[in-house]
């Protein structure tokens, strides 16, 4: 886009009418751009000539300068017009202000030498003294020749004008700038590339990963049971029914049991049930198989013992009897003086001679039969057996 020297024309020309009137203090002017937009505007003016401007010019910025340079021997002063492209400024930035050079020195004429510059190293005094002493050496040494020979004569009939326009070659600027815009181009579109083929490769490991994980769960699903597993739990049934049939044996071969449970086995007594309920899929704590173990050694103790009484001609009938009678009644009226536990875990009665209930119900109207096994009154109405360590008295 062209540069905009229309909007702040009145003061760029009169910044510039200030710094060639020699009779001016102001010897410099610094001209820049409105933010990112293509109008010129004055940035600052000074009186400390060029090391003053030099320190004023900004690495991240394109800006132009135009300074006074007065040589006190002579009495003539030179100009010296700066492009300014700091080393810190956009690239395509650097390319679009390098076709508004020639705009800007058409509107500050008279610039004896142009200097572009991008960093301080460029805009030295001491560099810029040297270039443009070789610019009007012709001058200084004219100058010097009539001192020594204390001969006065004009030095203006030697000076030739230096035309900025010819001292750099057009064609050969816009050429290296649009070089620069190319390969910043190029270098755009590789970035470009690069980032486009990593997206696709992150995009095709994550679909493999979802394929190899879809497939894991696939075969999973589709994967027999593992025998050993399957072993494991037939072990398991079998030996809970071999448990309870060897309990059924010992009970039905001694026909007198002194434990809790083997009277409920063969009591004819029916549980109450104040509402009917269906009795969830039987749940065994982490200590009941060592429970029924302790209950098989138990009862096959007893039957021996049993057994070696009856052949002594004695009976233990009676001690059976006087624990449980099938026909008595429960009390229900006396609530102070019978006791009550809370149930710490889940339990599922495992015939109709034991109670169900879950963690946290309240069993009352317990009768502490046996060490292992007492009976009481479930919150579902249903009264019989449940094992000791399942509760804790209230």
């Amino acid at each position: 886009m062209s540069i905009d020297l229309v909007k702040n024309r009145e003061s760029l020309v009169k910044a510039w009418t200030t710094v060639v009137d020699t009779k001016s203090s102001t010897n410099w002017a610094l001209f820049s751009y409105e933010g990112h937009t293509n109008v010129l505007k004055l940035q600052e003016t000074g009186e400390d000539g060029l090391s003053e401007l030099a320190a004023e010019f900004n690495s991240g910025k394109i800006q132009y300068g135009f300074v006074r340079v007065d040589n006190k021997e002579t009495g003539i002063a030179k100009f010296v017009f700066i492009n300014w492209q700091g080393e810190g400024a956009p690239t395509a930035r650097k390319g679009t202000c390098a076709k508004h050079v020639r705009d800007v020195t058409n509107l500050l004429h008279g610039a004896h030498i142009t200097i572009h510059a991008t960093n301080e190293d460029d805009v030295e005094e001491a560099l810029v003294l040297e270039k443009l002493q070789k610019v009007i050496v012709n001058d200084f040494k004219v100058k010097d020749y009539s001192q020594a020979n204390d001969v006065q004569k004009p030095v203006g009939t030697n000076y030739s004008r230096v035309i900025p326009t010819k001292e750099i070659n057009p064609a050969e600027r816009d050429e290296f700038w649009r070089k620069e815009e190319e390969e910043e181009k190029h270098r755009l579109q590789l970035e470009y590339d690069r980032k486009l083929q990593e997206n696709v490769k992150l995009e095709e490991e994550r679909r493999r990963r979802e394929e190899r994980e879809f497939e894991k769960r696939e075969a999973a699903l589709e994967a027999p049971q593992s025998p050993d597993k399957s072993y494991d739990r037939q072990t398991s049934e079998s030996s809970k029914t071999e448990r309870d049939r060897e309990i059924k044996q010992i009970v039905e071969a001694s026909g007198k049991v002194s434990s809790a449970k083997a009277r409920f086995l063969n009591s004819a007594l029916s549980p109450i049930h104040i509402q009917q309920t269906v009795a969830p899929e039987l749940i065994m704590s982490p200590d009941s198989s060592n429970e029924e173990t302790s209950l098989i050694n138990e009862l096959k103790a007893e039957v021996e013992a049993e057994q070696n009484g009856g052949q002594n001609g004695t009976t233990a009938e009676p001690a059976a009897q006087e624990f449980f009678d099938p026909n008595a009644t429960i009390d229900l009226s006396d609530e102070d003086n019978m006791i009550k536990a809370r149930a710490l875990y889940d339990y599922q009665a495992a015939d109709e001679s034991e109670i169900s209930f879950d963690p946290g119900d309240i069993i009352t109207h317990i009768d502490q039969i046996d060490e292992g096994w007492w009976q009481g009154l479930a919150p579902d109405g249903t009264y019989g057996l449940f094992p000791a360590n399942y509760v804790e008295l209230i």
